[in-house]
């Protein structure tokens, strides 16, 4: 039998990598026949051709965790054929008598001949995205539940703006708030006063060249994210929520640059970054854009407009 686990969300590939390993184990304890194999090390191959191949005192299948099988050398592999060949040429994939369990973190190219192998039936493979938009707050949803707490929809709206796709601050920060609130329900507060929002540097950049309707220069600035593997749908959570950062520094009466951290429970380098921006939006300004970020969320949640042409319209219309 072969499993494959790849994809970007590699905290939820290794928690069902574990969760295989422990059925595994539950099964079968103190097994022998459990191998471990990092292909960033030499001899992973052979230390898998070893393995397989050798004949087993003991009764229980044969396991194997083989790690990083694509981070092998870029250009032309002899060992990546190697692979595929000796895979084809024992038959693992129909084998019940040996469970071969690939984990990748991130998703190797199309034209990999290694990944065309091991995605055919019968192997059982399993793909993670990083969750974004409405499946985050669902994956929120979840995990809070399953640590017997409860969560009201703006903490979690709040979570999903404030740490975004890293899925293992994410997980730390929801087994703070249940610890917190193990009766009751997390509401907007308790997320406020217990996590500290993460904004990229370049989130700055991007509304400043909104500010000053510089179109070119956020298109470029989106070209750039894009390319080092933000999502727009991640991109427009941010905008939104830096949006909501000016609103609230406005609205606060507040003009001193070390009061208003405290105030408001935010980190003074956002506030620093924030009270700079404000000199270029009026009150009207930062109502109307919120609205219509606003108003594209909705439209991305709904269906009616893909991520990346709601990210366009956003700044063509700002």
């Amino acid at each position: 039998m072969i499993i494959f686990l790849y994809g970007g969300d590699d905290f939820g590939s290794r928690r069902k990598l574990n969760e295989i390993i422990e059925q595994y184990r539950m099964k079968n304890p103190g097994s022998f026949n459990f191998y471990q194999i990092d292909f960033e090390s030499k001899n992973a191959f052979g230390e898998l051709q070893n393995g397989a191949l050798s004949v087993s005192m003991f009764p229980e299948k044969k396991f194997f965790v083989l790690k990083n099988v694509f981070s092998l050398p870029k250009g032309k592999n002899p060992q990546e054929e190697e692979i595929v060949s000796f895979l084809k040429r024992n038959n693992f994939s129909d084998d019940s008598n040996a469970i071969l369990t690939f984990w990748q973190e991130g998703e190797p190219s199309a034209a990999n001949l290694l990944l065309k192998e091991l995605i055919k039936k019968p192997n059982l493979v399993q793909k993670f995205d990083l969750p974004e938009g409405r499946s985050l707050e669902d994956w929120i949803e979840k995990e809070v539940r399953s640590r017997g707490a409860k969560i009201a929809p703006p903490a979690i709206r709040f979570l999903a703006l404030a740490v975004g796709s890293d899925l293992w601050r994410m997980e730390q920060e929801i087994a703070k708030l249940a610890n917190y609130k193990k009766d009751g329900v997390i509401e907007l507060k308790d997320a406020q006063a217990l996590v500290k929002a993460k904004i990229d540097s370049n989130v700055f950049e991007l509304v400043d060249a909104i500010a000053v309707r510089d179109k070119r220069a956020a298109f470029a600035l989106v070209k750039r994210e894009l390319e080092a593997g933000s999502g727009e749908i991640y991109l427009m959570t941010m905008i939104a929520y830096q949006f909501r950062n000016l609103i609230k520094v406005a609205s606060c009466g507040l003009k001193d640059g070390l009061r208003i951290p405290k105030e408001l429970k935010m980190h003074p380098y956002v506030v620093k970054k924030t009270l700079a921006q404000l000199k270029n939006f009026s009150g009207p300004d930062l109502r109307r854009i919120y609205q219509k970020l606003f108003s594209f969320d909705l439209a991305v949640k709904t269906g009616r407009l893909q991520p990346e042409l709601a990210l366009e319209m956003l700044i063509l219309e700002i």
